[in-house]
């Protein structure tokens, strides 16, 4: 991309996986800068003359991966959401970076299900035996059903309790 057509500038960390990237960088009109030793100085100058802050890995994947997800294919998807659960689970002690990448997942429809996006919280929880037994359709991939991916999926708000209009509607259907 030419600068002068990029909306936004983005300086990525070195520490970032970059598979999808530049699909994003195309479909979104944002220029990722790659800062790498070849290109350290002319970026250090360029950044220096745009105002430009080298973000964290976090702050990278809070304001240009996330945001983006459904530009990505579903292996390259998978690649960043395990290293988000990584952060959230295992490495980030901040909890303020912990909560600023569970809220702005929380909002974004990543999960495709027959081509279609959900968030977590408009999913039901496997582990639950109603849900499991009556809402098999609002129920995750089974990509997602494993214990890792579900406890993230419950940080994002799966759908876990059952209220007592659920259980009466589907008793009276039983009848």
């Amino acid at each position: 991309h030419r600068l002068s057509e990029a909306r936004k500038f983005f300086v990525m960390p070195s520490n970032i996986f970059k598979d999808g990237l530049w699909k994003i960088q195309g479909e979104t009109k944002q220029l990722i800068l790659d800062v790498s030793p070849l290109t350290e100085k002319f970026y250090t100058i360029l950044i220096s003359d745009y105002s430009l802050a080298k973000p964290s890995p976090v702050d990278f994947y809070i304001k240009f991966i996330i945001p983006n997800l459904e530009h990505l294919d579903h292996k390259e998807l998978i690649i960043h959401l395990s290293q988000i659960k990584n952060w959230l689970f295992y490495t980030l002690a901040s909890t303020k970076e912990k909560e600023s990448i569970k809220e702005i997942l929380q909002g974004k429809p990543f999960i495709n299900k027959e081509g279609k996006f959900y968030q977590a919280s408009e999913l039901y929880d496997p582990g639950v035996r109603f849900h499991a037994t009556f809402n098999k359709a609002k129920l995750p991939p089974v990509e997602w059903c494993d214990e890792e991916w579900l406890r993230l999926l419950r940080e994002l708000g799966l759908q876990r309790d059952v209220d007592n209009n659920a259980w009466l509607t589907k008793a009276r259907k039983v009848q």
